[in-house]
């Protein structure tokens, strides 16, 4: 099993134990990170498990590296799940332009 798992900052879900919630949630929202996480991963099946976990490491950090709205976080097995609503996320953002001068 995969040592982190890509999600996005406001699923409840944790997608190690709640897989099917999870899933739900994600699609539910439009995120479908599992697509945008493949996007990302460049495995084979003629590759080892090891080289596939680092694949898939590497991967989750692209991802959310160049995640649009910075919404996708690592997580593990046991990270406790603390959502943050996307929009109360993007308000946030929004102070934080608000709050540079940018001259």
């Amino acid at each position: 099993m995969a040592d982190h798992m890509l999600t996005t900052i406001d699923n409840p879900y944790n997608p190690f134990k709640q897989e099917d919630e999870w899933r739900a949630y994600d699609w539910t929202h439009g995120y479908h990170t599992d697509q945008y996480l493949a996007a990302f991963c460049h495995t084979s099946m003629d590759i080892s498990k090891e080289n596939y976990d680092a694949e898939v490491e590497r991967a989750i950090d692209e991802a959310i590296e160049k995640s649009p709205l910075g919404i996708h976080i690592k997580v593990t097995e046991d990270t406790v799940i603390r959502p943050i609503p996307v929009e109360v996320y993007m308000d946030i953002l929004d102070d934080l332009v608000d709050s540079k001068n940018y001259e």
